[in-house]
This record gives structure tokens, C-alpha cells and sequence, in this order.
């Protein structure tokens, strides 16, 4: 008799909550072991409310860069790795094993940059770049240069005759503002436009307008 009255208080309980709650498939649920099962399951699965989502990966300029793997370079370097496996990167002359620091100094000797550095490479990129900017050489130099011919100039005429300070004063204001400050302006905005080009990876754009701009700054830093 106590055991026909706990089950259909159970059998009440179970229908009062399932419609409530939503979480069980069917109603009418008596039995004990059912019960149980039932609870077991709705504490083992979580509520979609508590189920944490996935953080949003960060944006693609503050994701570091992927390394790029070439096949053959890996393979080659396994083989040629299992082929001095007993040289002298871990073993001496007389075939006994060296120590880990020396093992890691002749490591890092190996792998050290001035081993990649190209010298050849180096002057060839110095001499374009004494090409590429004579322009700005010639643009500062003629901005320094009346500077230095109006002190020789002052020095030799100031006593002998009053007009010469304003004069070359005159001289000057018009030398820096129609020969100078015109292509040094025009230098400037090269720079800028030529560092945006190569963040851009526009490269032949960025050689082509570089090669025109400065032809044209060369011919009127002289013949202005």
C-alpha cells in the first residue's frame, strides 16, 4: 500500500514538472527506475544556456604568420640528417659523444646569420641605392649650398655696398622657394607613396612611378 501511494505521488510530481520544464519526451512516467534515469540524464546534459561558446578568433593582422613548409627542403634535410646523424654534430673524432653545451654551441654556430650573408649581394644593393638616391642628394645640396655662397658673399660686399645683405637675402628666399623647396617636397611624398606601394605589395607600380618621379626631380633640380 506504501508503495502504491509513493508511486502515484511520483506520477503526480512527473506530470506537474515535465510540462513545465520541457524536458521529457513523453509523460506518464511511474516507475522509480525511470525517475532515476530521468534526473541522471538532465544533470549529465547541460542547459543551452550554460553551454560556453567559442571564443572569436583574433582579427588576421594580429594573427602570427604561418611558416611555410616545403616538402622536398624537409626531406632533403631528414635524410641529410640521418646520414651525419654520427658527425661532428654529436659526436667528436674519436666517436664518443660530445657534451650537450658543446653540441649546442656547434649548433648555434651553424645556424648563425653571417653564415647566409651575402656580400655580392650587399654591394649590388649599395650601388642602387646611391643611384636611387641621388635625387635627394642633389635636391639637400642645392638647399645647403646658397647658404654657404650668401656667408661668402656678405663677407666680401657687406662693407663696400649696402644693397648686397638684402640682395642676397632676395636671391635666397627665391633660390629655396622655386629650385629647392619643390623637388625636396617632391622627394618627401616619394617616400611616402613609395613605402605605401611596398606595404601594398604593388612592387612593379612602386619601381615604375619610383623611376619617373625621380627623373623628373633630377631635371628640375638642375634646371630650375
Amino acid at each position: 500500500k506504501d508503495h502504491g501511494h509513493h508511486s502515484d505521488s511520483i506520477s503526480t510530481i512527473m506530470s506537474a514538472v515535465a510540462p513545465e520544464k520541457g524536458l521529457l519526451p513523453g509523460e506518464g512516467r511511474t516507475t522509480e527506475e525511470e525517475v532515476k534515469g530521468y534526473n541522471y540524464q538532465a544533470e549529465a546534459t547541460p542547459r543551452p544556456e550554460t553551454i560556453p561558446f567559442p571564443p572569436e578568433p583574433p582579427p588576421a593582422f594580429l594573427q602570427p604568420p604561418r611558416p611555410q613548409k616545403n616538402a622536398a627542403a624537409a626531406r632533403t634535410y631528414k635524410i641529410k640528417d640521418a646520414s651525419t646523424s654520427k658527425g661532428s654534430s654529436g659526436y667528436n673524432s674519436s666517436g664518443n659523444p660530445r657534451s650537450s653545451a658543446a653540441s649546442k654551441n656547434t649548433a648555434a654556430s651553424t645556424t648563425a646569420w653571417w653564415n647566409d650573408f651575402d656580400f655580392e649581394r650587399l654591394v649590388s644593393d649599395l650601388l642602387q641605392i646611391q643611384a636611387l638616391s641621388a635625387p635627394n642628394v642633389i635636391s639637400f645640396f642645392l638647399l645647403l649650398l646658397p647658404e654657404t655662397l650668401n656667408v661668402i658673399a656678405i663677407s666680401i660686399y657687406a662693407k663696400s655696398n649696402p644693397y648686397a645683405l638684402p640682395a642676397v637675402g632676395l636671391g635666397n628666399c627665391f633660390f629655396n622657394c622655386l629650385a629647392v623647396a619643390f623637388p625636396v617636397g617632391l622627394n618627401c611624398g616619394l617616400d611616402t607613396l613609395v613605402s605605401t606601394a611596398f606595404g601594398a605589395k604593388a612592387y612593379k607600380e612602386m619601381y615604375v612611378y619610383l623611376a619617373q618621379a625621380q627623373i623628373c626631380v633630377f631635371l628640375y633640380s638642375i634646371f630650375a
